[in-house]
């Protein structure tokens, strides 16, 4: 097997673990973003007492600290999630240029052998 070609599938079968690692924490943060604005939700209807988590007690907070709290988190939380989506799509591009490659390599191999 050509040298080339064998360090180009060790480079694709780390992007796809790392594109595995990137989805991976991609479905995470859009668990959390559902989480917060379930949480978010229900805030806003309440009319109870709100406390927050700090370390291993529990702070009553003003409702308005609490919204403005989570919208934050949410914010943040969107932020990385538009790195990871942009990490996604130019690990896919990569991928997808990669194979293209190895195609090349198997017609051209292909070639050689019907020869």
């Amino acid at each position: 097997m050509d040298e080339n070609l064998e360090k180009e599938i060790v480079e694709y079968q780390k992007m796809e673990k790392q594109l595995e690692a990137v989805l991976t924490q991609r479905y995470q943060l859009e668990a959390q973003i559902e989480e917060l604005k379930n949480a978010l939700a229900i805030i806003e209807k309440s009319s109870n007492e709100i406390y927050k988590s700090s370390g291993n007690v529990l702070v009553k907070v003003s409702k308005d600290e609490a919204i403005k709290d989570i919208k934050e988190k949410i914010e943040l939380i969107e932020i990385r999630l538009k790195t990871l989506k942009d990490q996604e799509e130019g690990l896919k591009n990569k991928l997808d240029r990669l194979m293209k490659k190895f195609q090349e390599h198997m017609k051209d191999f292909n070639i050689r052998e019907a020869g």
